[in-house]
């Protein structure tokens, strides 16, 4: 995957789920379906890419891996923009960032916390960046003034981590 030998990848990943279901590993073999529906998506090949990540999220949903449900549930997020389907986009890199959130909220070091912020600002550049394309449909909707609230929320989160980490009070 990572050398764009997709083919390659495929013909590794593809019987990997099948062994690690048949003995119990349920969150392996989603994982590797997370895998394989990256190669899909960089294929173009879009069905087979959200089936493989609608697979892979289904199950971090119930096994509540946290981590891995919310880099499935954005990679979907993307893979809906990417083909103009802003509602299911929306709707999926909300997820991601409400699980980031929760993940976030709960870890122990607070530097830890600022690095796993920093590791997944992507995620709210993308949702404003969806919420900013379905305004151009729906421009009565204000869906503007979301996307503005999501910027100003993620620029907030980021400064109070940085006070928080530096020790600043602010008086």
């Amino acid at each position: 995957l990572a050398t764009e030998k997709y083919d390659l990848a495929l013909q590794h990943f593809l019987p990997i789920p099948a062994f690690y279901e048949s003995t119990g590993n349920h969150s392996d073999a989603a994982q590797v379906k997370g895998l394989i529906g990256e190669v899909y998506q960089r294929q173009e090949k879009i069905e087979l890419a959200r089936t493989n990540f609608e697979a892979a999220l289904k199950n971090f949903r119930q096994s509540d891996a946290q981590v891995k449900k919310a880099a499935v549930a954005f990679a979907l997020g993307r893979l809906e923009l990417s083909q103009g389907n802003y509602d299911a986009a929306e709707n999926y890199l909300k997820e991601s960032i409400e699980t980031t959130e929760n993940i976030r909220s709960d870890l122990s070091s607070r530097m830890l916390a600022t690095a796993f912020s920093a590791s997944v600002h992507e995620r709210y550049e993308t949702y404003i960046e969806c919420l900013m394309q379905k305004h151009k449909r729906q421009p009565s909707q204000g869906l503007e003034q979301q996307a503005f609230e999501a910027s100003e929320l993620a620029r907030a989160r980021s400064l109070a981590a940085l006070l928080r980490d530096t020790q600043t009070r602010i008086v």
